[in-house]
């Protein structure tokens, strides 16, 4: 009945006596030899022959790493047929590489070498765009710190992120567009280079009725730009001086 105590050693007990064992069992590392990761351990008082016997089964391995899981796939089709989809992950065939399989390391040197398929014009001496790396004659874009920002295309020419900004935001807010391949995408309702415009005239009509800026002018990004005459610019806020 006394406080549990830490040790790695339990001695002058008496038989009859009541004692209560808490063991923490921490495995810190899976042995190489699957035929290890099965082990019996033995707790025992000092001096009393009784001995508690525990049978540890260490996972080291996932089911869907074993052949006749649902998860397992010898020369898959997701690998590129050079390799096995184990738990959605290649293990590519010896002699190739790449997330999947894709890539023969024997012709590395003679298929690809002086390859521009990762090139978008033959004027071009950069690789990618110059943001991703030319693998196996693809381009594999470089993934940004910002998991928002992604680079894309063909040749890593696309971004969402490099747009034309207004009010600090990305083609003035997700509310008004978005940003593809460096142009903002405008929404229905808003139109400009930053999609900040509404495509409305509604703000160009005089409030007393008439036409748009009062037929002195044109609606730009729902302002009126006022014509110049032989007599001078028109001027006022829907041109109606």
């Amino acid at each position: 009945n006394g406080p549990e105590l830490q040790t790695s050693k339990c001695d002058n007990l008496k038989e009859g006596q009541k004692v209560s064992f808490t063991a923490q069992i921490q495995l810190l590392k899976c042995p190489e030899d699957p035929r290890d990761w099965t082990q019996t351990i033995h707790i025992s008082p000092v001096g009393i022959n009784e001995v508690m016997q525990i049978q540890l089964s260490m996972l080291c391995s996932c089911p869907c790493e074993q052949p006749g899981s649902i998860g397992y796939q010898a020369q898959a089709n997701s690998c590129s047929s050079h390799g096995t989809s184990m738990c959605g992950i290649c293990n590519c065939d010896e002699s190739f590489f790449g997330n999947k399989c894709e890539c023969s390391a024997t012709d590395l040197n003679s298929k690809y070498a002086n390859d521009t398929s990762c090139r978008a014009d033959s004027t071009s001496t950069t690789d990618c765009s110059g943001r991703g790396n030319c693998v196996c004659g693809a381009c594999e874009c470089t993934k940004r710190l910002n998991p928002i920002e992604i680079v894309s295309g063909k040749f890593c020419e696309c971004d969402n992120f490099s747009c034309e900004r207004n009010k600090n935001q990305l083609c003035t807010g997700p509310d008004h567009g978005t940003c593809e391949c460096g142009r903002c995408k405008c929404k229905p309702g808003w139109t400009g280079s930053n999609c900040g415009c509404k495509e409305s005239n509604d703000t160009c009509m005089p409030p007393e009725g008439g036409e748009i800026c009062s037929g002195h002018g044109s609606c730009e990004c729902g302002v009126c730009k006022c014509t110049v005459t032989d007599k001078g610019r028109h001027s006022g806020l829907y041109c109606e001086k």
